[in-house]
């Protein structure tokens, strides 16, 4: 006899799961919280994500919903009783959970019939919306896909977007701060406002005329989400950048590049985009007009579409001259380019040259693990530091905003006393290692 299946639900580290069972014997599962909040009355919590589940299962099962395209799952009515189920009286004894998620699992193979609500639902424009962006080429298109799906589509997904309300958007900061207290990060919560906001600021006013379906931005006067600690940016010092660039453990290849990265403090993409046509050695300067797109690989404008031109630090001209020996204008100066895994690498490459500093590898509360984008922030902050004039930095970092710039002056005011030399001489052996030879 087969064991009729029950409903996915369980908790941890403070979160609520739901989910299903993929054929392959895999387990899809998500915050029960974004999926199906519960009705009034009823708890979130275990119980109330496995009646969730079973009924994820049962539409899974019947070929008429996917986990590649997160639906919210409506529940007309509560599963559950609104007082606790009584404990199971021995090993036989089938728990009210699993009364309730039968009935859900009878009432989900019951025939159904499909109402689509009339005129472009929100899913169906964000998709249009989103083939815009990806022909402007931003570079968010991967992420805004993921965010929509985790965060937006749950929600509002199925509602017509011309007629989506401001309580609609309401509710919809009303599950992100659910989530949020059910233990999802809040800066993920905002990242799913974010992304509300921009979809329907385009929806009323988008220079692309096809995309817009509404006169007003329901989004407007509505209070955002939660916040909560920002963590800090990491950056290395002096001392740590010259361990990790001296150690015979880290590979060459990569001691070159992080010199690059902290020395020329720039984008990832933009680094991996620079060819040495946009150095000019002799005056000592670099022009950043461009960038690599992250998933693509195609060559686009910098993030904030203004180039930027400024000096090269003294110190690196001795290997950028090195490096450009032989070269072709129109070869890149990171061959080799920006690994995907490069934040992964870079912690690694750390515990190689020996540097340990907890701040650089935690991951709670107010703290964020370095990655190879802190390499920027590096080389920012250490400018900071040396006390150069602020619109100075602030051109030369790309900043579009001084608010940005100050965040670092504020962190250097506050760490400069014993900091040490920064942009000091490179190791010999770095420059040796990449000196031409014949």
């Amino acid at each position: 006899m087969v064991r009729p299946r029950s409903g996915i639900g369980f908790k941890q580290r403070g979160v609520v799961y739901t989910g299903v069972r993929l054929p392959d014997g895999r387990r899809w599962v998500r915050p029960v919280a974004i999926i199906a909040p519960p009705p009034p009355g009823v708890e979130l919590g275990v119980a109330w994500a496995r009646a969730v589940g079973l009924q994820l299962q049962a539409r899974f099962d019947r070929g008429e919903w996917s986990p590649e395209q997160v639906r919210s799952i409506v529940v007309s009515d509560p599963l559950l009783p609104t007082a606790p189920a009584a404990p199971a009286r021995s090993a036989t004894t089938i728990p009210a959970i699993d009364r309730s998620a039968r009935k859900a699992a009878a009432s989900a193979t019951a025939p159904t019939r499909a109402t689509e609500p009339p005129g472009e639902t929100v899913r169906a424009w964000f998709e249009r919306w989103l083939n815009d962006r990806a022909q402007k080429g931003l570079s968010t298109v991967r992420t805004d896909r993921s965010r929509f799906r985790s965060h937006v589509e749950p929600v509002l997904g199925d509602k017509p977007v011309a007629i989506v309300s401001k309580a609609d958007i309401e509710a919809l900061v009303s599950v992100l701060d659910d989530a949020t207290r059910a233990g999802q990060s809040w800066r993920t919560s905002w990242n799913g406002w974010a992304l509300t906001r921009a979809m329907f600021r385009d929806a009323s006013r988008s220079k692309t005329v096809a995309l817009r379906v509404r006169s007003d931005n329901p989004c407007d006067g509505v209070a955002a989400p939660d916040r909560g600690t920002k963590k800090v940016k990491q950056y290395i010092s002096p001392a740590e950048f010259l361990s990790l660039v001296r150690s015979e453990r880290v590979p060459e290849r990569f001691r070159v590049l992080y010199t690059l990265a902290v020395y020329l403090y720039a984008r990832p993409g933009e680094l991996e985009a620079l060819a040495w046509e946009d150095l000019d050695l002799e005056r000592g300067t670099v022009h950043i007009h461009r960038a690599v797109h992250y998933d693509t690989g195609a060559v686009k404008p910098v993030k904030t579409q203004e180039t930027r031109r400024f000096s090269v630090e003294a110190n690196l001209l001795p290997l950028l001259r090195a490096l450009a020996h032989g070269k072709k204008p129109d070869e890149r100066v990171v061959p080799d380019g920006v690994p995907k895994n490069s934040a992964e690498l870079l912690r690694e490459h750390l515990r190689l040259a020996g540097i340990t500093r907890s701040d650089l590898f935690a991951s709670d509360a107010t703290r964020k693990p370095m990655t190879f984008y802190d390499l920027r922030a590096t080389g920012i902050t250490w400018r900071a530091i040396r006390g150069d004039e602020p619109l100075r930095i602030q051109r030369a970092a790309g900043h579009t905003g001084f608010d940005t710039t100050q965040g670092y002056i504020r962190e250097a005011e506050s760490v400069r006393d014993g900091f040490g030399e920064v942009f000091s001489e490179l190791p010999a052996a770095l420059l040796v290692a990449n000196a031409p030879t014949g």
